[in-house]
């Protein structure tokens, strides 16, 4: 990722924490799955029903990895 997307997105990130802040655990998940699937569903190999299928799952297996490097910083950086 670019210098130039890496901050987007940090930039996003900060404005969708103002978003879920005092929200519950249940809304905050449930907007973070519904983001989730949207992003997937925008993945598509036209004509090819196995091979969406397979792009997205590589697509979230690779999304759920980056998250629990992410989470690990996050708990370093409170010790």
């Amino acid at each position: 990722m670019s210098v130039r997307h890496a901050r987007i997105a940090d930039e996003l990130a900060a404005q969708i924490h103002r978003l879920l802040a005092g929200q519950g655990p249940e809304v905050q998940g449930a907007a973070i799955a519904d983001l989730a699937a949207i992003w997937l569903a925008g993945h598509l190999v036209l004509g090819k029903p196995d091979a969406t299928a397979t792009m997205r799952r590589e697509l979230f297996d690779a999304h759920c990895r980056a998250v629990w490097e992410l989470v690990e910083h996050y708990d370093a950086r409170r010790k």
